[in-house]
């Protein structure tokens, strides 16, 4: 895909394995930033994911997550989605960042008590599905959002599966 073509691609960097494996070397991360991330739509870090690409790309290790988002689109990426669920606190909450320098959309949900493998690889697909179906990505994103969050008040008030940590569509 060439820059500007009507195929809509979601990058979800994911650089290490739930068990703390990296699954990307440095060569590779840059490949990742220098190609990939050009060619896509948005890319969707997680927040442990935004910090070690913005710092790969020169980035402030102490900054904070609108520093770091604003450090990959300076690198060219066309939106970045920086995934809050890694995050603390009560509120899920991810930021939208384009390069139209429209300001930044939030979108949160209650944080749930739920244990969830896959859920970034989930909200990236989600996100991929609507915007395949021509919904804008601010749109895309938003049910991306909000599927993800069905996924977890599923999980929470299933009493059927006994493991610890369901991975998502698996």
């Amino acid at each position: 895909r060439r820059r500007g073509a009507a195929l809509p691609i979601v990058l979800d960097p994911v650089l290490a394995a739930s068990s703390g494996g990296l699954l990307l070397d440095e060569p590779g991360i840059d490949r990742l930033l220098q190609g990939l991330m050009l060619l896509a739509t948005v890319t969707t870090p997680n927040i442990v994911e935004l910090a070690a690409l913005a710092g790969r790309l020169g980035g402030e290790t102490g900054a904070d997550v609108g520093a770091r988002a604003l450090a990959l689109l300076a690198a060219g990426a066309p939106a970045v989605l920086a995934k809050g669920g890694h995050a603390e606190g009560p509120i899920a909450e991810d930021i939208l960042f384009r390069q139209d320098s429209a300001p930044p959309v939030r979108f949160a949900a209650p944080r749930s008590a739920a244990s969830l493998r896959g859920t970034g690889c989930a909200l990236s697909t989600a996100i991929a599905v609507h915007l395949a179906a021509g919904r804008d990505l601010e749109t895309a994103c938003r049910l991306g959002k909000a599927h993800l969050s069905a996924l977890f008040d599923a999980a929470s008030s299933s009493t059927s599966n006994p493991s610890p940590e369901p991975c998502v569509g698996g």
